[in-house]
């Protein structure tokens, strides 16, 4: 199963994606631009709320 990390370098994702790195855990990592791309139907499916971090895991 595979983790994706939906985020932006400057966002709070930064401390996701380092936490991550530390654990060694494998994530596929998702550059989201803010403005439209945040707001987007497909992306608010994933965070309602139009913001990142988000983390994928399968299904969930």
């Amino acid at each position: 199963m595979a983790l994706t990390l939906y985020t932006n370098k400057q966002s709070r994702g930064v401390v996701v994606d380092w936490l991550i790195l530390d654990l060694g855990i494998e994530v596929e990592r998702i550059e989201v631009a803010y403005g439209e791309e945040m707001k987007s139907a497909e992306f608010l499916k994933l965070n309602p709320f139009g913001k990142v971090p988000v983390l994928v895991d399968g299904d969930l």
